[in-house]
């Protein structure tokens, strides 16, 4: 008998996530879940066969022994030094051994993992690169022959910013020659936006679903749960695939063939829904009784404010999921009184796929299939402040995007984030639209989540539903509000003093209470912007 190996911890376990493709093949993806540190992540099917055959032999076992339960059990043809490389890396990641406390084991792992972690990424951005200059004609012309490999993600600071004008502008030559000659299961997404703005990429179905299993996982949740069921409230003109959607379709053209996904009819302004649309809203809730409800936050919270009046609950939800946009406290205060359950927020493009999930501290955890910097003119920024966010797509076969631009603002991270994705690149926060920043009496410049970290404070006590603030001019400004009940004058004075902490004391302030406030044409509300932005 050859060496023995040691055995998988009590609770560490393989999961899979199975989905059901437009082609009707179902997909499975498998992620390694460690019950005693929260740390989740995706692995390869024979990293999963492995640990599931060590888990079925629960003891030290040769290796011998662990490729035959392999084998036997799976049909994947693993040598043994095969199985001995999966298992001395899962040793590395921290899975195996004696068991111990959390915070020792936790201890142990970190570094291991932060390795095997950067050592993927790297790994996975020097085959895209290679990919791009051997297939995709705008990158050959841009690379004039093949880039060296990189030697660290720090490299990719080397090549040029991908725009959204030069997206537009390249969309067929981003896409490798064999695209239009091979069949493959697509998915062609738009982004919100006028038809002169509106960006397009193509995704192979199996990626996009890889990149949402991960973002799931992330947000500790696990679609390949018997009971998962998901269903999505968005702006009208960002509900994916379903861009531009009918808000009047039947439930049976919005439940998807799998049965575990419904897209809800949307409406026009959330400030505004009659009560007859939230009412048809529930029913359909109640039916399908989703395990997960997502969103925007906005057109999430005219549902929540519409359960809490009429005294109802949708007790099948235990967990909401935000994304779209900046989430305003006011909204998110009243979403968890409403569904009484975590809220998790999942960063996503539609040109990127999804990018990054909170973690429970609130941090945002970057995905695998992308590799993110935070930059400013002169460079990445430092802890804690501001910057541009690119993104560079690592599994993207059809559109592969180099640092793209995103449009969005987020602050560097301080410092390593103790939960169980730890190991993985982390944003502090994700602060707004770069063409939704305003500027205080000084001239600096104010995000929208700076704005709604002031304006909305303490959302419990503010009778506020929606609100925008508009900036006229350099100190001239409007701050937009729909009331709720109790609003008053005493209101109106506490808005007018966290305005003026915000801007400065040398501004014109009006406070205009209004009806409703309706989005802006791509669906989304926007919690500041100036005045030559238009609404």
């Amino acid at each position: 008998m050859g060496q023995l190996v040691p055995r998988i911890r009590d609770h560490v376990d393989c999961v899979s996530y199975i989905q059901q493709g437009i082609d009707g093949r179902p997909r499975p993806w498998y992620f390694v879940v460690d019950a005693d540190t929260g740390y989740r992540a995706p692995v390869s099917p024979e990293e999963a066969e492995v640990i599931m055959a060590m888990r079925r032999l629960n003891r030290e076992s040769s290796i011998e022994h662990v490729t035959r339960e392999v084998r036997v059990n799976s049909g994947l043809a693993l040598g043994e030094s095969a199985v001995r490389e999966l298992v001395a890396h899962l040793e590395r990641l921290g899975l195996t051994g004696a068991e111990t406390s959390a915070e020792a084991i936790r201890h142990t792992q970190l570094q291991g993992r932060r390795e095997a972690y950067q050592a993927h990424q790297l790994a996975a951005l020097n085959t895209c690169l290679q990919r791009m200059a051997d297939e995709v004609p705008y990158y050959q012309e841009l690379f004039a022959g093949r880039p060296e490999p990189a030697r660290s993600l720090a490299d990719l600071a080397r090549f040029p910013v991908l725009t959204k004008a030069l997206l537009r502008a390249n969309f067929h030559r981003l896409q490798p020659a064999w695209f239009t000659q091979e069949p493959c299961a697509v998915r062609f997404l738009s982004s919100s936006g006028t038809t002169e703005t509106r960006t397009q990429t193509v995704h192979l179905v199996d990626e996009l679903s890889r990149g949402y299993a991960i973002g799931f996982s992330v947000l500790n949740l696990n679609p390949g749960a018997d009971s998962f069921r998901i269903a999505y409230l968005t702006p009208p003109v960002c509900s994916g695939t379903a861009c531009h959607m009918d808000m009047r379709l039947p439930y049976e053209q919005r439940l998807m063939p799998n049965g575990r996904l419904l897209l809800l009819n949307s409406f026009r302004d959330p400030s505004t829904v009659p009560p007859e649309a939230l009412e048809a809203i529930l029913h359909e809730l109640l039916a399908f009784g989703p395990t997960v409800l997502a969103g925007d936050a906005a057109y999430l919270a005219a549902l929540a404010r519409f359960l809490l009046a009429s005294g109802r609950r949708c007790p099948s939800v235990k967990a909401v999921v935000t994304s779209y946009g900046v989430s305003s406290a006011l909204h998110l205060h009243v979403i968890a009184q409403a569904f009484e359950c975590p809220i998790h927020d999942l960063y996503s493009a539609t040109e990127t796929g999804p990018v990054a999930g909170t973690c429970a501290a609130g941090r945002y955890h970057v995905l695998e299939p992308c590799h993110v910097e935070v930059v400013d003119d002169a460079g990445p920024v430092g802890p804690g402040q501001l910057g541009k966010v690119l993104v560079t797509t690592l599994h993207n076969k059809l559109t592969p995007l180099l640092r793209y631009e995103t449009g969005d603002l987020a602050r560097a991270a301080t410092g390593p984030c103790g939960c169980g994705w730890a190991h993985s690149e982390v944003l502090l926060a994700l602060e707004g639209r770069v063409q939704d920043l305003i500027t205080d009496s000084r001239g600096q410049p104010i995000t929208p989540r700076a704005v709604d970290r002031v304006i909305a404070q303490e959302p419990a006590g503010l009778p506020v539903q929606y609100y925008g603030l508009l900036q006229r001019a350099a100190t001239s400004y409007v701050l937009v509000v729909v009331p709720g009940a109790g609003y008053g004058a005493a209101t109106e004075r506490t808005l007018r003093a966290r305005a003026h902490e915000l801007l400065g004391r040398a501004i014109d302030l009006a406070i205009e209470p209004r009806g409703s406030l309706p989005p802006a044409p791509n669906g989304k509300y926007r919690l500041c912007y100036r005045q030559h932005l238009g609404l």
